[in-house]
């Protein structure tokens, strides 16, 4: 992805013979050529890992043919500071794991006007291990399970908001939420108090027919999508406030999704959508409008349709088996039949 404050640049990851290991090529966005004067270029292939931090920095973990370099799983335990126009394998080594961590790495995360330095020890397919501070260098580093984060919790950020996606219980402000909630507190609260002593906002708790399915962010707003009873919702959130900024009144049959253009500095956001009756849609929306600007949206390229639906229909039942559970199904029929 291109760097704030740089956006003609990114880099591009191409993967020869289509295995999991892989060259690396910074590419010029404005003149639609690859950079070669003093480029972040790797071209020994290898299950890497890059992030940028600034216009002439990269943390960098990759197979560079040094002992430690990987994990016993092949994937790097060693970050790097890599600098523009320098040997990556003579990089400073700023973060390292164990052999038997699945995998290690760092990155600097960026929203509304805050910045802060992640680093990460996957230790399995669901859990890790991870530090976090405000990137301006001096700031201590703050393990998140001292803070009091389950390991198999997801963490990012909007603003200065830590947004908590648990696998889990968690508890948080002296109340246990349920594994799949989404819940926000602040950092500054987090630091001082602990996350079981921090103000939580509950953005979503699941209930028995409904879960939360992704989440997507804008410059603005939260985008949460919500399956109920296999039906999709969409929820449009206030970026700070998380204030309802017009969300969908109920669930609609069909698949969505949606992923931000930019959301550094805009609100647009890809929207796809498909139903038993319709072909693959991609949209551009903006996420401001909220719910009413789906059916806004301009429309930028489809599947063509393989059948005719104009005489079909499709719609949700309900069964109920021998023990009592009720179990939404779909049909798709002939009209009228």
């Amino acid at each position: 992805r291109p760097i704030k404050g740089s956006v003609t640049r990114t880099l591009i990851s191409l993967s020869p013979g289509g295995s999991d290991a892989i060259v690396r090529r910074e590419f010029d966005l404005v003149t639609k050529r690859f950079v070669n004067d003093k480029a972040f270029r790797l071209d020994d292939p290898s299950k890497s890992r890059c992030s940028w931090v600034d216009k002439d920095t990269i943390f960098l973990g990759a197979d560079l043919g040094q002992e430690g370099d990987m994990t016993s799983s092949g994937y790097p335990r060693r970050v790097r500071a890599w600098k523009r126009g320098l040997d990556p394998a003579e990089a400073p080594i700023v973060f390292e794991g164990e052999d038997g961590d699945v995998s290690v790495g760092a990155y600097v995360s960026r929203s509304r006007g805050h910045a802060f330095e992640w680093r990460y020890r996957t230790t399995s397919f669901y859990t890790s291990k991870r530090w976090l501070r405000r990137y301006d260098g001096n700031e201590t580093w703050r393990a998140l399970d001292e803070l009091g984060f389950p390991d198999d919790a997801s963490v990012s950020h909007t603003g200065s908001w830590l947004l908590i996606d648990p696998r889990s219980p968690i508890d948080v402000g002296g109340r246990t939420y349920a594994a799949g909630s989404y819940l926000a507190v602040q950092y500054d609260d987090v630091v001082n108090n602990g996350l079981k002593g921090a103000k939580c906002r509950a953005l979503f708790e699941p209930t028995p027919t409904t879960s939360l399915a992704s989440v997507s962010t804008t410059k603005d707003r939260l985008i949460l999508k919500v399956l109920d009873n296999v039906q999709s919702r969409l929820i449009f959130l206030d970026a700070e406030t998380f204030e309802d900024r017009g969300s969908e009144k109920t669930p609609a049959i069909r698949g969505i999704s949606c992923s931000a253009v930019d959301a550094d500095d805009s609100n647009d956001y890809f929207l796809r959508t498909s139903t038993f009756l319709e072909p693959s849609t991609l949209k551009l929306g903006d996420a401001t409008q909220g719910a009413a600007g789906l059916e806004r949206a301009e429309f930028l390229k489809a599947l063509p349709a393989f059948f005719d639906s104009s005489g079909m229909e499709a719609f949700q039942s309900k069964a109920t088996s021998k023990d009592g559970t009720t179990i939404p199904y779909f049909v798709i029929r002939t009209k009228g039949a």
